[in-house]
């Protein structure tokens, strides 16, 4: 079990990415959890108790810096998600995140991440190339291209990831 960090600029194609691999996920047969809405089978997950149920799947956690901020970084939140997350591999749990900025995210976070993932559109958005690469040691560990059009229709490019993890115990599913 992997955390990976999907980072890249605005419109760089890291939610593309990120759906993409929690598709390609689904498709194995594994369960998915995400922060946003998938138009395919997935549980979305917004609030801490439903991270802490998360077992023997895929995470895809969008804009996950707004949930885990740096600068927050001793907010009762962060320091239970933070927990929770760090359990990932124990619980079977892939998770890959995007962010703008590694140093948007909660230090006990970057600290246990593997890979940093790189996408990058093609100017006519027909393909996305993506890059993984080691942490530490920055070395690329594979490259894929991948066509974007099957992929955009599985998200709303304009949803919003909602900044505010709901702390009690409701179990709001799509």
């Amino acid at each position: 079990m992997v955390l990976m960090a999907i980072i890249g600029e605005l419109g760089s194609g890291k939610t593309l990415s990120l759906t993409y691999m929690a598709f390609r996920n689904w498709l194995k047969g594994k369960a998915i959890y995400s922060n946003y809405k998938l138009n395919f089978p997935h549980t979305r997950v917004k609030n801490i108790k439903q991270i802490d149920k998360m077992r023997e799947g895929f995470f895809a956690g969008d804009e996950l810096w707004l949930w885990l901020d740096s600068r927050a970084s001793r907010k009762k939140v962060n320091i239970v998600v933070s927990s929770i997350l760090a359990k990932s591999r124990k619980r079977g749990i892939h998770i890959s995140y995007t962010t703008q900025s590694f140093r948007q995210i909660d230090i006990r976070i970057r600290n246990i991440t593997d890979f940093f993932g790189i996408p990058k559109l093609s100017p006519d958005e027909r393909y996305c190339t993506f890059h993984m690469v080691s942490n530490p040691g920055y070395e690329r560990i594979r490259s894929f291209r991948f066509p974007t059009q099957p992929f955009f229709k599985l998200y709303d490019t304009a949803e919003e990831i909602d900044p505010d993890l709901e702390m009690d115990d409701e179990d709001d599913e799509d």
